[in-house]
């Protein structure tokens, strides 16, 4: 989790099996019983699994899909020499604006969102239905005060600390391999 002040927090760990509704229920509402309230923001990938749980356990919160998992999702519908082009503009969409915080940054997002599916629809049809799916969700982040957008618009600072996680549990053998 991330404090009001903007510092991360760790909620919790549970080994899981799955990535299900269900599952993710389980997890959820172990915090809950701990004491967890329902959170204002919730950042996400798209999991199904996750999105529903989240829909389920913490039905007043707002929901903001992450920004990279998503350009990750869009560009892989790209051919790779295009990708540095759609890449540049997808981030546009969501970089440097000016409006105040709350509907006319929304209005704002959505205005460029709607000029880069004008721009690509022909070419990448796949890759605009990827950003225009579930979009009111990739700008919830633009609701809130400026100093937080950064931190609130992705997930990552919780990939990293799973990629440091695995890093460190990865055993390595005495005798790895069989010329040892």
């Amino acid at each position: 989790g991330i404090t009001a002040a903007g510092k991360p927090v760790l909620l919790g760990l549970e080994p899981g099996n799955a990535e299900s509704t269900d599952a993710w229920a389980g997890f959820f509402g172990g915090l809950k019983a701990r004491g967890l309230g329902d959170p204002l923001l919730v950042v996400s990938d798209g999991g199904a699994g996750l999105i529903g749980a989240i829909e389920l356990c913490f039905a007043d919160s707002l929901r903001q899909r992450c920004l990279v998992h998503r350009a990750r999702n869009l560009l892989a519908k790209v051919p790779a020499h295009a990708q540095a082009t759609i890449k540049a503009e997808y981030w546009a969409i969501f970089d440097d604006i000016d409006a105040t915080p709350g509907p006319a940054a929304v209005a704002e997002a959505t205005r460029r969102a709607g000029a880069f599916a004008a721009k690509w629809r022909k070419l990448y049809p796949s890759a605009v239905a990827c950003l225009q799916d579930d979009f009111q969700h990739l700008v919830t982040y633009l609701r809130f005060p400026a100093e937080h957008q950064g931190r609130i618009r992705h997930s990552n600072f919780i990939e990293r600390t799973f990629g440091e996680t695995r890093r460190r549990v990865k055993v390595i053998g005495r005798l790895p391999g069989e010329a040892s």
